[in-house]
């Protein structure tokens, strides 16, 4: 059960595929989660630029924007996709520290990304994780980054997860995924908790 303390000048936030079609209601790839996420990541968001923690936005872009949908979701063959929103959600605005760039793969954090060596070079061993889409992009850097020795805090309320359709033992829902996967977080990869936690704890940190 991972424990240890969230101390700014050794985080580093991650927010992965946080999208603008990821939260635009038009898209074939909205995810309500995910744009519920945002107004609670905003807040640590704001104190990780303030106070130079390293903000590190991994995005899939628009490239086989579809390919890359049909393992995350149930996409309609049909489905019109608008590539100009296959960028960082809107809603995040723009800061001159933010590291922003685009993926080859699920992970936002290892396989074939910058990630690794940009927060080492920054002296960071704790990574905060948020974005979409729960069961695959991030739990697949939570658990690349706990076993390659970073301290890993998976943000709860701004991993936003999607229901999976049967795959031959049955549907799970939303609410299902979160239990298993902050479950098996929890127990194996990471600390689990709220961004407002989080926050306040860094804030206590910084004081």
């Amino acid at each position: 059960m991972p424990d240890f303390p969230l101390i700014p000048n050794r985080c580093a936030l991650i927010v992965n595929d946080m999208e603008e079609r990821m939260v635009e209601p038009s898209s074939p790839f909205y995810a309500p989660p995910a744009r519920d996420a945002i107004g609670p990541l905003q807040p640590l968001l704001a104190f990780c630029r303030e106070h130079d923690v390293p903000t590190v936005f991994a995005l899939i872009g628009s490239e086989n924007a579809r390919e890359k949908a049909v393992l995350r979701q149930e996409l309609a063959d049909e489905a019109e996709i608008d590539v100009s929103l296959c960028r960082k959600a809107d809603a995040f605005g723009d800061h001159p520290n933010d590291f922003v760039f685009v993926k080859r793969w699920m992970s936002g954090c290892i396989s074939g990304t910058p990630v690794v060596d940009y927060v080492r070079e920054r002296n960071r061993d704790t990574l905060l994780v948020a974005g979409t889409t729960l069961q695959f992009g991030c739990d697949t850097i939570i658990r690349e980054a706990s076993n390659l020795g970073f301290r890993v805090a998976a943000l709860s309320d701004c991993c936003a997860p999607r229901p999976i359709a049967d795959q031959g033992w049955g549907a799970i829902s939303e609410e299902e995924v979160q239990k298993v996967f902050f479950s098996t977080w929890r127990k194996a990869f990471a600390r689990v908790l709220t961004a407002a936690e989080a926050l306040a704890e860094m804030e206590r940190a910084q004081a």
